[in-house]
């Protein structure tokens, strides 16, 4: 579950980098660094949810 909502969030980021952010609108004001720090959360809970999974295997 973890994996799922990193990777949204990292698509959410980087998106928000280049388009409107739709689901962002309270960053647009601090674009882009709104959207890499949203994205590195992302890949940080995607990344700690392969390693808990890794080792639950």
């Amino acid at each position: 579950m973890l994996e799922v909502i990193g990777i949204v969030l990292v698509v959410q980021g980087v998106l928000s980098l280049f388009t409107d952010p739709v689901l962002m609108r309270w960053a647009s004001g601090h674009q882009p660094w709104a959207g890499v720090v949203v994205g590195l959360v992302g890949l940080a809970l995607a990344a700690a949810g392969a390693a808990r999974r890794k080792k639950a295997d």
